[in-house]
């Protein structure tokens, strides 16, 4: 059986490694989500083939579809952003002499007849936030009515004690660091 000091300690050493899981798991799932590709201009493009940014063209239904070397500054609906991933929308019949133009500046041209698809991994990741989220409120609401309390409760309890002298400064500062970790 642990006593009560035990579990207090336990407990924001628990919520401190769920914590930080949790953002590890964010960001590694950020990295997984590829950023939007730009719509740009023909002319910008032509640009950046000359200059070989451009190291991969997929020739899709929905457009021409470019990879860069690295970032490049963009507009887009009056915000500036880097990106390495541009499209060029609309349909586009890419003649062979094109592609052969394209290979000769070493970009890797793949062609893709497959429909668009949509970035489920966002639509997941915001769905698991979600519930995270939720899990959470629902397990606070759980501990209220079980008796244990809500941590903003607990703590103005806590602060109440300590201020009618019931448990001493270092007990206060010890349970008030514990509650804090819950929050």
């Amino acid at each position: 059986m642990q006593s009560e000091d035990e579990e207090t300690t336990k407990s924001p050493v628990a919520l401190s490694l769920t914590l930080a899981f949790a953002l590890l798991a964010l960001v590694f799932g950020l990295n997984l989500l590829e950023g939007p590709e730009v719509p740009v201009e023909q002319e910008q493009l032509q640009r950046l083939i000359k200059e070989g940014m451009v190291t991969n063209i997929i020739v899709g239904l929905d457009g021409l579809h470019f990879r860069l070397r690295a970032p490049i500054a963009t507009e887009q609906e009056g915000t500036e952003m880097k990106a390495d991933r541009l499209i060029l929308p609309g349909r586009h019949d890419v003649s062979p002499e094109q592609v052969s133009y394209w290979e000769s500046r070493g970009i890797e041209v793949e062609f893709d007849d497959s429909k668009p698809t949509r970035n489920w991994g966002g639509i997941i990741l915001v769905g698991l936030l979600l519930t995270l989220g939720l899990w959470h409120v629902a397990s606070q609401i759980y501990k209220d009515k079980k008796g244990i309390g809500a941590p903003r409760r607990r703590l103005k309890e806590l602060e109440k004690e300590f201020r009618d002298g019931r448990i001493s400064l270092e007990d206060y500062e010890k349970a008030r660091e514990a509650i804090w970790a819950e929050m």
